[in-house]
């Protein structure tokens, strides 16, 4: 009785800390689409579309780009995620956000050259919309972007 009570409790810690860490995702993914709403919705219609997406992924390589090159380093993209989680109120683990961006960089860096272009930012920023955009009306709501991190993310790892 004893043995069967202990792991039902320990069957609980473990469903109860897999539940908590899915929320504080959930809050951390929610805290990261508000951000980006806030920057790059515009117009301020709680819609992102394709042109907002655009521009803000010019503004986001521009500033990204610390050397003004027109390609974006591993270095720099682990400085701008570093800054993007501290300026969230986040505490940003190093290695977690070095195998982060060199993932991105294995996903968008077509020509193999270990940098990201701004076609190769721009084309993963439109295939990321077309695949969040759930009923394809070319807008990303709140929680189109939500899912859409969500899916992105679980990728990542």
């Amino acid at each position: 009785m004893k043995t069967k009570l202990a792991m039902i409790c320990a069957l609980s810690l473990c469903a109860s800390t897999a539940a908590f860490a899915a929320t504080n995702d959930m809050a951390k993914t929610g805290m990261m689409v508000d951000a980006s709403m806030k920057m790059m919705d515009t117009n301020a219609d709680d819609m992102i579309s394709m042109d907002e997406r655009a521009a803000a992924c010019k503004m986001m390589f521009t500033k990204t780009d610390t050397s003004a090159d027109g390609m974006l380093s591993s270095d720099e993209m682990v400085a701008a995620a570093t800054m993007e989680k501290s300026d969230m109120g986040m505490t940003p683990d190093p290695a977690k956000t070095k195998m982060m961006v060199s993932k991105k960089i294995a996903m968008m860096d077509t020509d193999k050259d270990g940098m990201v272009t701004m076609a190769e930012e721009d084309a993963a920023s439109m295939s990321m919309f077309t695949a969040s955009d759930a009923n394809k009306d070319s807008m990303l709501s709140r929680q189109e972007m939500i899912d859409g991190m969500t899916k992105h993310m679980a990728m990542m790892k």
